[in-house]
């Protein structure tokens, strides 16, 4: 799944063949509440479902904060340029372990 950027700074996209996602921090500051919806390319303008968590939900709340982190991450590229910073200072290390 590829999440990318979409409109505002605290909403994130993906698709997966049939089917959209969208997940946004509810008062945009990348904290719970999150609102997470699911699309059908037979609907994409009206979800097909939509759960926004809550703070009374903990479990719930945790699982959105991870996967609002993970959307984040991957549509900032985040996650790639740390990938390739870590693999570079470990074949720098391998070269000149001193």
């Amino acid at each position: 799944m590829h999440w990318e950027d979409s409109i505002e700074p605290t909403e994130y996209t993906a698709r997966t063949g049939k089917f959209g996602y969208y997940i946004k921090s509810r008062d945009e500051d990348g904290l719970s509440p999150f609102r997470f919806q699911i699309f059908s390319e037979d609907t994409p303008s009206r979800p097909i479902l939509e759960i926004v968590s809550a703070d009374f939900l903990e479990n719930l709340n945790d699982s959105f904060r991870e996967l609002y982190n993970l959307a984040k991450g991957a549509a900032s590229g985040l996650s790639s340029k740390l990938t390739a910073e870590v693999l570079e200072a470990i074949e720098r290390h391998r070269a000149n372990p001193s």
